[in-house]
C-alpha cells in the first residue's frame, strides 16, 4: 500500500483526486501545503524540490520509499488500489473516462464523485448516501431512514451543517421564497452525489424564514471550491453540527421528517424541499 507526502497549496482541487483515491484505498498520505513545511512559489522552486520534481508543479507526491511523481491523475492512480484502477480493461477504461471527463468538462472538484459514480464505495464505517436516499424516498422516514442514517453515518468522512437564510426581511410571497430554494438546488446539481439536504420554508407571506440541515462529504463546505457554487451560499449562515449532540439529533429528526416543534424557528412549517 502506498504511503508518502503530498505537496500542494491550500484548497488545490486537483490534489483532492489523490486524497479521495487514498481515502478509498487506505493509502497513507500526509499533506504539506503551508509554511514552514511547504511554501508554494518558493519551496517548489528550490534545487532540492526540482531534483525530485523537475517541472516544479504541484500536486507532487514523494513516497516513503523515495518514489516521486507529479500530475494529479498520475498521483491518484499510484495511491489507488486495484478496485479503483479497474480490475479489468473495461473497468480501467471507465475510470480513465470519468476522470478525464471531470478534468475537461465539469467544474472542480468534480473528481469527488468519480469513484462513487462507478459504484466504488466502502460499506464499512461509511455513510452510504445513495442507500439512505432510497430509503428516505421510499420508506417511512422515522422508522427506517433515520435509524439507517445514524447507523451508517461516518462522522470522519461526512459532516452535518445547519444553514439559515440571512435576509428573512426580504422574503415576501411564499412561492417566491420557494423559488429561491429550488434555484439554489438547480445550481448545485453536480453536488448531488456528495450531499443531501432538507430545506424548509417557515411562516406565511411577508413573515417567513428559510433554514435547513445539510449533509456533505468531507469536513468543510464544498461551495468555495467552485465559483459556480457560490451564487447562493453566502446568502446563508452556515454552522457545523456536532453529530453526537442532542441538538443535532433533534434538528436531523425534525428537518428530515418535516415534523416537530422547531422551537428555534418561531414560525410554523409551510413547506419543505429535499436536495438528493
Amino acid at each position: 500500500m502506498a504511503a508518502g507526502t503530498l505537496y500542494t497549496y491550500p484548497e488545490n482541487w486537483r490534489a483532492f483526486k489523490a486524497l479521495i483515491a487514498a481515502q478509498y484505498s487506505g493509502a497513507q498520505v500526509r499533506v504539506l501545503s503551508a509554511p514552514p513545511h511547504f511554501h508554494f512559489g518558493q519551496t517548489n522552486r528550490t534545487p532540492e524540490f526540482l531534483r525530485k520534481f523537475p517541472a516544479g508543479k504541484v500536486p507532487a507526491f514523494e513516497g516513503d520509499d523515495g518514489f516521486c511523481v507529479f500530475e494529479s491523475n498520475a498521483i491518484a492512480y499510484y495511491v489507488s488500489n486495484e478496485e479503483l484502477r479497474g480490475s479489468t480493461p473495461e473497468a480501467a477504461a471507465q475510470v480513465v473516462q470519468w476522470v478525464s471527463f471531470a478534468d475537461s468538462d465539469i467544474v472542480p472538484p468534480a473528481s469527488t464523485w468519480v469513484f462513487p459514480t462507478l459504484g466504488i464505495m466502502h460499506h464499512n464505517n461509511t455513510f452510504v448516501l445513495d442507500e439512505f436516499k432510497r430509503k428516505y424516498s421510499n420508506e417511512d422516514t422515522l422508522s427506517v431512514a433515520l435509524p439507517y442514517f445514524w447507523e451508517h453515518f461516518d462522522k470522519d468522512g461526512w459532516s452535518l451543517w445547519y444553514a439559515e437564510y440571512r435576509f428573512p426581511e426580504e422574503l415576501t410571497q411564499t412561492f417566491m421564497s420557494c423559488n429561491l430554494i429550488t434555484g439554489m438546488f438547480q445550481r448545485l446539481d453536480k453536488l448531488r452525489k456528495n450531499a443531501f439536504a432538507s430545506v424548509i420554508l417557515f411562516g406565511t407571506n411577508n413573515s417567513s424564514s428559510i433554514s435547513g440541515v445539510w449533509v456533505f462529504r468531507g469536513q468543510e463546505l464544498a461551495f468555495p471550491l467552485s465559483p459556480d457554487w457560490q451564487v447562493d451560499y453566502e446568502s446563508y449562515t452556515w454552522r457545523k453540527l456536532d453529530p453526537g449532540s442532542e441538538e443535532t439529533q433533534t434538528l436531523v429528526r425534525e428537518y428530515f421528517s418535516w415534523e416537530g416543534a422547531f422551537q428555534h424557528v418561531g414560525k410554523t412549517f409551510n413547506q419543505g424541499k429535499i436536495f438528493k
